[in-house]
């Protein structure tokens, strides 16, 4: 059994080797176009996350009136503040039905808990199911990290 295997074998790589056209597929062909067809998707997937961090997102936020320093430094990140709708229950309504992607909630105590230094707690509703709201909370968390991550360095060259 295993020398008909070994014949068969030895019969198909020497029909390949013959064949010029399947050689120069084989040799010249696949390690040219790999590389090519590999550095065109990166190039398009770069060109696709550039073009969305350049975009404008409109974030319906609950309480903005609460952290006014927070919006503005979300506006500095080509994120729009907006009304969103009336509470939160309201915003978990809104998302499901897809009239909002992402809801931002600023609790009315934030302003409180900011001054006394205490960690306030903001949330972020979003469709994690929906493709764009998931790429839009992402930026939106990614915005809200980086606010964080100011204030702690200035509260600790503060103290």
């Amino acid at each position: 059994m295993m020398r008909t295997l070994l014949t068969v074998f030895r019969k198909e790589v020497l029909d390949n080797v013959r064949d010029r056209r399947t050689l120069v597929s084989a040799l010249i062909m696949g390690p040219l176009f790999g590389p090519m067809l590999f550095a065109f998707m990166i190039n398009l997937s770069i060109e696709r996350s550039l073009e969305n961090a350049e975009r404008i997102i409109e974030l319906p936020v609950i309480g903005r009136e609460h952290a006014p320093n927070l919006v503005r430094y979300l506006h500095s990140r080509n994120i729009d503040a907006i009304d969103g709708p009336a509470d939160r229950d309201a915003a978990l309504d809104a998302v499901a039905a897809g009239a909002h992607d992402v809801v931002l909630v600023i609790p009315e105590e934030f302003g409180e808990q900011f001054a006394e230094a205490i960690p306030a707690r903001i949330e972020l509703i979003a469709d994690r199911s929906n493709t764009q709201a998931d790429r839009e909370a992402r930026r939106v968390r990614g915005a809200l990290h980086a606010y964080g991550q100011e204030l702690a360095s200035i509260r600790l060259s503060a103290r």
